[in-house]
């Protein structure tokens, strides 16, 4: 996430600095990337979504910075992805030094990372082409249009959980817009809550349509990114709107410009690193 931060801002100064970090402590021996440092050192556990974020960011860069030495760390990061991350075609959740999961979740699938590894490499289309179609199958109606959040590979089969994850759908439709696959169901949908009732619910439930009524400052950052892809300002408006309820503006709190609970002064980072990237990414004009 922050290497996306100082590539929307143009950064190269800081994005070089975090790339350091990330080339000299986390990539491991199977050219993964450990999900986190744990007293000092990086554990042996990858997560899909942050590897192939990194990668696309990585290979973007190379362009935007004009520096080939990104792209060859992505392409090194992409080889590890393939080679240890996909079972028939099928991306799957991680690697933990041990084995591999069998699990695959709907907004892990990048489609923009995994189709800009398919120019330097013919075989991620059938990658492409199978995350599309775990994606597609897990849409619920036209009535919730949101997504499940998962495929198990072992038995063939969606998770059965009633109550759906709204940021996780979220995240797929961004995925879907970032390649340009028709999404307007869903933004309608997304649309039409924020006009008539103000708010989107952390979750909704599939056969009773009850909402958590809980709402996320991370939600809303991640439909301003949406309509930021799609064009769209005023979901834009909207969403950003709504996120910035969340703020603290008093300057005298200790967490002033945050996203969190003034009073607990309880806060997230993935709230705020998603507000971050929402603020920072471009129209895509």
């Amino acid at each position: 996430m922050i290497l996306n931060y100082y590539l929307y801002e143009d950064n190269q100064e800081d994005y070089k600095k975090s790339f350091q970090y990330l080339k000299e402590n986390m990539i491991l021996k199977n050219k993964l990337v450990s999900w986190r440092i744990e007293n000092n050192k990086p554990s042996e556990v990858s997560a899909t979504i942050d590897d192939l974020r990194i990668v696309r960011s990585l290979v973007i860069a190379s362009e935007e910075f004009h520096n080939l030495r990104y792209r060859y760390y992505g392409i090194k990061v992409s080889n590890g992805i393939y080679k240890n991350l996909i079972t028939d075609n099928r991306l799957i959740d991680f690697h933990d030094g041990y084995g591999k999961s069998n699990i695959t979740t709907l907004c892990y699938l990048d489609l923009y990372a995994i189709k800009l590894l398919s120019l330097f490499d013919d075989k991620w289309n059938e990658v492409y082409n199978k995350s599309s179609e775990i994606i597609e199958q897990g849409y619920i109606s036209k009535d919730l249009p949101l997504y499940k959040k998962y495929y198990d590979g072992s038995t063939n089969e969606y998770d059965k959980e009633e109550n759906i994850d709204t940021l996780l759908s979220i995240l797929v439709i961004l995925n879907k817009a970032e390649v340009n696959e028709d999404i307007s169901e869903s933004t309608n949908w997304i649309k039409d809550r924020l006009k008539n009732f103000g708010y989107i619910s952390s979750s909704y439930n599939v056969n009773m349509k009850d909402e958590s009524k809980i709402e996320s400052t991370a939600i809303y950052a991640n439909i301003a990114q949406l309509a930021k892809v799609i064009n769209d300002e005023e979901l834009y408006k909207m969403a950003i709107n709504k996120m910035k309820v969340f703020q603290v503006v008093n300057i005298n709190s200790n967490i002033y410009g945050a996203f969190g609970n003034e009073k607990t002064e309880e806060v997230y980072s993935y709230d705020n690193l998603n507000a971050l990237l929402a603020l920072r990414r471009k129209f895509n004009k």
